[in-house]
């Protein structure tokens, strides 16, 4: 093992002596710090005249939020965010004001997730004009999500694996600052994909580089050719890809846990704009983990990909092009519909076959002997597999090269 772990650190030293590698590296490192940040720059112009800037908007909305942080969203905190909705409605209002800014920004910033979620609710159900009873909101909220599993048209069994799993969430909810989970589950997959393409420009070359410099005879009759080279070479590629989304993710969420806030792990996924919906039943923290294993193991299969056509083909050129394939062709097949059902769920497993955090969480789910699945807990199963048999394939394909091909 000694062996193997020497000769994985030749591997990474040869990686970052490549000035493509630290350029590839450096671009991800600033296009994640920028997608962090990108939100809070700019400002609020009123009458002409700048009244604040992003950042400060934000502040000001967290501070609005964490006032009310452990209230219920009973019947009276849906009151209050309704009839402060109410007051900047009317004809007569105008937020273009220094006074119906004050006006708007007392009115929304505290209860913005509510009244987006009930504007919602009402858009699909109808406005009665009153304002929404606790057993209104939770119990429309049901009934949206069981229109959208008919729509999708989902079997008996998953409605009800759904419906019970639904039956798990605490009502009321309990309100609280979230924005910096939304804002994660925005970001981690975007950022992931061009990270996936600057770790497939760092290990394109760790076999398909021996063979356009010839290295690959030296090797393979080497000491340690035909089995502690391949496996370092192995170890390199996989660790690589490992580590460069581990320490990705972890970045992102230092940034955003500065500049937005990570407090409220405890509540539950339905607590952010984009879980609203969904029936899974954990807590931020669990999706949170959930979201960077899952981006973390896409990142390896994509490494696993790299690997294998580093083997197979003759220049890392080829290698990058196919690997840029895999990447970036999945953003145009974003578009395909949830009932068309096998070809949906076939782009999930991809690597990059979802866009945002939540698309994981996803309504469909897979049915594996008597129980249903979601996306979360089969995709990572199946690339792990795949990723065994790709390491074993490549072990074997670079062992059984004869001298001189």
């Amino acid at each position: 093992m000694k062996e193997i772990l020497s000769l994985a650190g030749y591997e990474y030293k040869k990686i970052f002596q490549r000035k493509v590698s630290i350029i590839a590296l450096g671009a991800v490192l600033l296009l994640t710090l920028f997608s962090g940040a990108a939100m809070l720059l700019g400002q609020v112009y009123v009458e002409g005249e700048i009244a604040e800037g992003h950042g400060e908007q934000l502040k000001e909305q967290r501070q609005a939020v964490e006032e009310l942080a452990g209230t219920p969203i009973d019947d009276k905190l849906l009151g209050e965010a309704e009839r402060a909705y109410g007051n900047i409605i009317s004809e007569e209002f105008r937020v273009d004001t220094e006074e119906g800014w004050e006006a708007y920004k007392a009115s929304i910033y505290p209860y913005s997730f509510i009244q987006n979620m009930c504007a919602k609710l009402k858009a699909n159900y109808g406005n009665t004009g009153q304002a929404m009873t606790g057993e209104e909101f939770y119990g429309l909220r049901e009934a949206y999500m069981k229109q959208g599993y008919e729509s999708e048209k989902l079997s008996a069994g998953e409605t009800a694996k759904h419906i019970s799993e639904m039956k798990k969430l605490d009502t009321p909810m309990t309100y609280g600052w979230t924005n910096g989970y939304q804002r994660y589950n925005q970001l981690v997959f975007m950022d992931g994909m061009f990270l996936a393409f600057a770790v497939a420009i760092c290990i394109a070359p760790l076999f398909a580089g021996e063979y356009t410099s010839h290295v690959d005879q030296l090797i393979l009759t080497s000491r340690y050719g035909k089995n502690k080279a391949i496996s370092a070479k192995l170890l390199t590629g996989f660790s690589f890809a490992f580590l460069a989304a581990f320490v990705m993710n972890l970045l992102l969420l230092l940034e955003i846990g500065i500049l937005y806030g990570l407090e409220n792990w405890n509540l539950p996924i339905q607590s952010i704009t984009d879980g609203f919906f969904l029936s899974v039943p954990i807590n931020l923290l669990t999706m949170t983990v959930i979201v960077v294993v899952y981006q973390t193991l896409a990142t390896c299969m994509i490494g696993a990909v790299v690997i294998f056509c580093s083997q197979k083909m003759k220049s890392p050129f080829g290698v990058i092009i196919v690997a840029s394939l895999l990447i970036f062709v999945p953003l145009f097949l974003m578009a395909v519909p949830s009932d068309m059902r096998f070809f949906y769920l076939l782009i999930r497993f991809l690597p990059n076959g979802v866009m945002e955090g939540h698309m994981i969480f996803d309504d469909l789910l897979f049915h594996i002997g008597n129980g249903y699945f979601y996306i979360y807990q089969v995709v990572p199963v199946v690339w792990i597999i795949l990723m065994s048999g790709v390491g074993l394939s490549v072990y074997k394909g670079f062992q059984r090269k004869q001298i001189g091909r």
